[in-house]
């Protein structure tokens, strides 16, 4: 594998070769263009500000000291135009001459909805925003350069209306599961898809033991340029099959015209648990005695985040370059959870010809990942089901698994993910382009966990288990782009092309036990195999796509399309999958009669679109299971196929308007969608003698969801010096599951899962027994009389059968979200908060639930020594009795809470070094900063969700493995972060 690699490098080289050498030759009557770029409204310096020249093709950024260069400019006259995302435009002609440097400095308004943004994911060629129907939200470098970001979810929570990140617990490691508009599918993949430049990646998650992680991790948030995010089917269209979760596409860094600038940053975070543990504690019945212990300290490491990165950027008019490299670390409080990241990206760009551009980017990233025994989550877990009675010599805190075992478990996975990409763009004429993409993806995975023999006497025998995965996907995109003029007040702009992907992945394991000798610890060494297994998928799309948009004035456009796809993944019997678009956008603000004076800019859009959500690789086969043992192989039936599947299919509908006010100091967007999941996979038990012991997928469902997202940004104080920002983004999702398809509903889980599948109500509802409200327990003797904890039980709410009656706890997911973001610059201060908050679901404390089933808090301890003492004070043992009964007798509605929260997800203050110093040492801008993460404000425990009815009758719950995508427990807590950080120019 490591040869293939080297090929693919050897080859990617000698392309960036050829490029060069087809780069035509820099003309010697060149100039210089510099100038200053400064914000109207504080008159301080703007940092990377694009500044180019649209007709040769160049362009560079300006520096801390929002200063630029472009050298080498061809000797003419040029429109030199600068732009940045949230303020205006601007314009202004330049004359260049021979040898000589000409100045042009520019004043920067702020703008509230910059209409003439460029974008580009979802639209087939880069287009105006004004232009677009649908809904695509832009995140600029700007916005992350002082954040103390780690990962791309830190880049978008907060920031993004309607996004929300699932809580997967505090481990080093964790991957970001983001869900963009609610619950997409019930038994398909939520997240969205993620491009880098225009090519796919891989996002899905991937178990490396105690922590579930993804390859987000490996995309370093300072090579970002900015993020385009689409939320919903009425925008992903021209993605086709499995786009209506929603696409998140990354565009880095690139090169600049002029001489190297070089920017290096390093931060340093302090981590630590955000609250005390609660002690374990037990009951001694030989010594009528509670015990208790605390037992974390003993664990708890000192626990950092570092990292470095050094970039650099440059080039001429023809070809112009950015590379840069990364060395990041981090060490988890918890034992055992460690990280190291070590990364390098470089992009090429060329103007080979007048006509004839290209580019050519690599990056490779190699991870090295080492978690926790998976006892419960890792050490910390084990430790919060401990109990004191448990304790003994390999295990002298009672943990839930021995610590001494989870302590001397080496579970590592270790990575390398290559990512190589070219583009060539071709202008046919001035109003006609060619743009191909060609692009590779390769991760080669390896997990790794080892149990010395003979280190805990409870479990002798040592294992070894080694898995490798390797995954790859091929991007092929082509599209061409006509803009042609229809008279004076039309334009037709018209796109199509194809695009396609294969993906592959093989999963390899391995595992054994037994060693025949303490030292050894390869595979070979096991004396019994324990499991050995061999997998191999394939999925291959592709898709062609026309797109058509008419515009009149310059103010009013509308647009239709439509995608037809292909997968290998739908059933033999099932052809192509289409899917239509339509959009239109009318900028009323730009007419002579508008003239509402304190509302600048005003604009009406709306689109519908359609996407899909295929089914997994082999969900349309028949298929089996090999099998071994002492009687020989067999084959065990799986799945039993079905010809005729086919995609999700996600449509959608947006109506929106955007304004602008008070001379672009209030921003403000109000979003509707509506969205309606036809053909939705449900899984179907085979009957009984089919043989067959796996449930089906067949399209059978119906899902709808509506929702409000509202975002507005507001500079709330504007004077020179001195400027303060508020943005608010509040948003409401309703949604629910239309149509069954005759299948009965359902309950997704099994044990203390409870979420379920009902028609009528929120996917993934909670459905569950409750207490009976006029007696919530039963005691078998009177309370004077109990002398065990097992003479009080459950006494659950009954329905006319005489059964369990099941009752609507709450929903999954949170209804209700808000972001709050406010910015204060003063002088060479900035002053930075982000917010996040959710309301109207419920979580289920599983940490609660099993402390108290393991009889491992204060509590139980307290209960038990009451009942069991005779000596007990009558009003103490009722006291206790009854709040044993009321809130923790194995009711699993008993340890549901409210999910309502707020986060303080960070705060940062930033202080720009003056030029005079930062020049004393060769730099063109520094920044310094201080910050603190992950800082919860509330979180309301259950105490006061309302409770609504269901009568079960004839709808059973049927326990089914279908996965959804949901908060339904809590593990050890995300650790807070202390950050320091600095970022320079040279």
């Amino acid at each position: 594998m490591f040869s293939k690699l080297m090929r693919m490098t050897l080859i990617l080289g000698l392309a960036v070769a050829v490029t060069v050498f087809t780069v035509e030759g820099v003309s010697a009557q060149t100039g210089t263009i510099s100038g200053l770029v400064t914000a109207q409204s504080t008159a301080g310096p703007l940092q990377n500000v694009q500044v180019s020249i649209a007709d040769l093709n160049v362009g560079s950024l300006t520096s801390g000291n929002g200063r630029y260069l472009l050298l080498a400019v061809p000797v003419g006259t040029y429109d030199l135009t600068v732009t940045m995302i949230g303020y205006g435009e601007q314009t202004v002609q330049v004359t260049v001459a021979a040898e000589q440097t000409t100045e042009a400095n520019f004043e920067l308004g702020i703008v509230a909805l910059n209409l003439d943004e460029i974008v580009v994911t979802g639209t087939g060629a880069p287009t105006q925003r004004r232009r677009l129907g649908a809904t695509i939200t832009t995140i600029s470098s700007e916005e992350l350069a002082t954040a103390p970001i780690t990962n791309l979810a830190d880049a978008l929570i907060g920031r993004l209306p309607g996004a929300r990140g699932l809580i997967s617990g505090g481990q080093t490691g964790a991957g970001s599961q983001i869900v963009l508009r609610g619950t997409a599918s019930i038994s398909q993949r939520q997240d969205p898809l993620i491009y880098v430049d225009g090519i796919r990646i891989d996002n899905r998650p991937e178990d490396a033991r105690s922590v579930t992680t993804d390859r987000l991790m490996d995309i370093n948030p300072q090579d970002i340029d900015r993020i385009e995010i689409i939320k919903g089917a009425a925008a992903a269209t021209l993605y086709g099959t499995e786009a209506s979760s929603g696409v998140i596409q990354i565009f880095t860094k690139r090169g600049i015209t002029g001489a190297p600038r070089y920017t290096f940053s390093t931060d340093h975070q302090k981590l630590e648990f955000p609250r005390r543990f609660e002690d374990n504690c037990a009951y001694v019945g030989s010594s009528n005695s509670i015990t208790c212990n605390y037992p974390y300290d003993n664990y708890e490491v000192f626990a950092y985040h570092q990292n470095y990165n050094l970039s650099v950027r440059g080039g001429t008019p023809k070809i112009s370059y950015y590379v840069s490299g990364r060395v990041m670390e981090e060490v988890n409080p918890s034992p055992n959870n460690e990280l190291l990241n070590k990364s390098i990206r470089a992009s090429f760009d060329f103007n080979n010809t007048e006509r004839l551009t290209s580019s050519v980017d690599f990056s490779f990233v190699d991870r090295a990942l080492v978690t926790a025994d998976p006892g419960w989550g890792d050490v910390f877990g084990n430790l919060m089901l401990g109990n004191p009675l448990r304790a003994g010599p390999d295990n002298p805190d009672g943990a839930y698994s021995p610590t001494k075992k989870s302590l001397v478990t080496e579970n590592n996975q270790n990575s390398q993910n290559f990512l190589v990409n070219g583009r060539m763009t071709y202008q046919w004429t001035d109003n006609i382009q060619s743009t191909m993409r060609v692009g590779y993806n390769f991760i080669d995975s390896r997990l790794s966990s080892f149990y010395p023999q003979g280190v805990v006497a409870s479990s002798v025998r040592g294992n070894k288990s080694v898995q490798d995965r390797r995954f790859s996907t091929t991007t092929l995109d082509f599209s061409t782009n006509w803009e042609q003029p229809l008279g004076d007040r039309f334009v037709v702009n018209s796109t199509f092309g194809a695009q396609s992907f294969r993906e592959t992945m093989s999963v390899d394991r391995a595992a054994v036990r037994t060693f025949g000798s303490p030292t050894l610890k390869t595979l070979s060494g096991g004396q019994e195999i324990t499991g050995v297994s061999e997998n191999w998928t394939e999925v291959i799309n592709a898709g062609v796509f026309v797109q058509s948009q008419i515009g009149f004035d310059d103010r009013i456009f509308l647009t239709g399309g439509v995608r037809l796809d292909g997968n290998s993944a739908f059933g033999s019997d099932f052809g192509l999958q289409y899917y239509p678009k339509a959009g239109f956008s009318w900028v009323v603000s730009d007419y002579d009669f508008w003239n509402v004076g304190f509302i600048n800019e005003f604009r009406i859009r709306g689109a519908l679109g359609m996407s899909g959500l295929q089914p997994g690789a082999f969900d349309a086969q028949r298929t089996w299971s090999p099998s071994i043992d002492v009687n020989g192989g067999y084959l065990t039936p799986q799945n039993l196929g079905n010809s005729e599947l086919k995609p999700e299919r996600s449509t959608e509908i947006e109506a929106a308007v955007e304004a602008g006010l008070f001379d672009g100091r209030f921003g403000l967007e109000v979003v509707y969608f509506n969205q309606t999941t036809n053909d939705a996979l449900l899984p179907i038990a085979p009957s009984a003698g089919s043989g067959f012991i796996r449930s089906q997928l067949q399209n059978l469902g119906q899902l709808k969801s509506w929702g409000l997202e509202i975002s507005t940004n507001t500079r709330l104080v504007q004077k020179e010096g001195f400027s303060v920002d508020l943005m608010v983004n509040p948003t409401y999702l309703k949604q629910w599951v239309s149509d069954m398809g005759g299948v009965a509903d359902f309950r997704l889980g099994s044990r203390r899962r409870w979420q379920s599948l009902y028609e009528g109500l929120w996917p993934g509802i909670w459905i569950a027994p409750i207490a009976d409200p006029n007696q919530p327990y039963k005691t078998s003797v009177p309370v004077d009389q109990i002398t065990s904890i097992n003479q009080i039980s459950s006494n659950t709410l009954k329905n006319a059968a005489g059964s369990d009656s099941l009752v609507v706890i709450g929903i999954p997911q949170p209804n209700k979200t808000i972001d709050l973001g406010a910015i204060v610059r003063v002088g060479p201060f900035t002053i930075q908060n982000i917010f996040e908050g959710a309301a109207g679901f419920v979580q289920s404390n599983e940490t609660l639930h099993l402390r108290m089933a393991l009889k491992s808090n204060k509590l139980m301890a307290e209960v038990q020594k009451a009942v069991a003492d005779p000596t007990t004070d009558p009003a103490t043992k009722a006291r206790l009795v009854n709040e044993y009964g009321l809130k923790h007798n194995g009711i699993i509605s008993n340890t549901i809470f409210d999910g309502d929260y707020l986060r303080w997800a960070e705060a940062t203050v930033a202080y720009r070094v003056p030029e005079s110093v930062t020049s004393s040492f060769g730099s063109s801008g520094m920044t310094v900063s201080l910050g603190v993460k992950n800082v919860w404000v509330f979180s309301d425990y259950f105490n006061d969700f309302k409770l609504g009815w269901i009568d079960p009758g004839t709808r059973g719950l049927e326990a089914n493995n279908a996965f959804l995508q949901s908060v339904d427990y809590l593990k050890t807590p995300t650790p807070r972060r202390f950050v320091f950080s600095v970022r320079t120019q040279f």
